[in-house]
């Protein structure tokens, strides 16, 4: 595992944007997916299985350090690769939500996870039909229930605007389609809002998933129950907010409550 964080340590710094100019970081980008990085990396993830050891996680923590870094750019990866990815991740992040030491590592590579998810997404790499065919959504927020499937854990602040991030992303390419996609999404999404209130870009997501879910729900009062009231009422009473994300939160208000 020693081995396999230092040679991820090489990818994710020769494919880094901030590394050099932007073209030969293509470059190379390019020419380590055709040396199949994707596949290095994936095998690389799915040596860890879980656990408190130091150089595991840290090993694991590079290569996704690594993912992020490659699948910042429009890539070809085939869709089987796609959801190799994804699959991985999901596997990842499965066991890093039951590390009790090391939290901080642990939650760092989730984020990295999230983040690499939200690249494919944004980039047109993942589609549709495979994001609903492989109920990729579930497995998600799957990672952050707990209590028997009754509560939600968020966590820091940093790893929820990674994953409202990236839910706002499969957002506006039209991933979320269905009035069930948004009765899995509402519970997670209002806790985040509620747990950090004076943090405006995750007030933002959570606006425009709520005004989304307004198009595909026939009965609002289903959004109401789900406490998205509480949240813009209190977004509106806050000083972090400024008077145009309270205009849109004072037309979302009344997009629930309008008969």
């Amino acid at each position: 595992m020693e081995f396999i964080a230092m040679a991820a340590h090489v990818i994710l710094r020769a494919c880094c944007k901030n590394n050099m100019n932007k073209d030969i970081v293509t470059k190379i980008v390019t020419s380590a997916i055709d040396w199949d990085v994707t596949d290095v990396l994936i095998n690389a993830s799915e040596e860890y299985n879980g656990g408190d050891d130091y150089f595991e996680l840290r090993a694991v923590r590079n290569i996704w350090v690594a993912f992020v870094n490659v699948t910042d750019y429009k890539i070809k990866i085939s869709e089987e690769q796609t959801f190799s990815i994804f699959d991985t991740g999901i596997d990842i992040i499965t066991h890093l939500k039951s590390v009790d030491g090391a939290i901080a590592i642990a939650t760092v590579t989730i984020q990295n996870v999230f983040r690499t998810f939200a690249h494919l997404v944004k980039n047109d790499i993942m589609t549709k039909k495979l994001f609903k065919d492989r109920n990729i959504l579930s497995k998600c927020l799957d990672v952050f229930r707990k209590n028997n499937n009754t509560t939600w854990d968020c966590r820091i602040v940093e790893l929820t605007n990674v994953v409202t991030k990236f839910l706002n992303h499969c957002g506006q390419k039209g991933f979320f389609d269905q009035a069930s996609d948004y009765e899995q999404l509402l519970p997670f999404i209002i806790v985040c809002a509620k747990k950090f209130p004076s943090d405006i870009p995750i007030q933002k997501r959570t606006i425009y998933l709520l005004n989304d879910a307004c198009d595909k729900f026939n009965d609002k009062t289903i959004i109401e129950r789900s406490g998205a009231m509480v949240v813009l009422s209190e977004l509106l009473a806050s000083n972090d907010a400024n008077e145009d994300l309270k205009n849109r939160v004072r037309t979302l208000i009344r997009q629930i409550t309008a008969p």
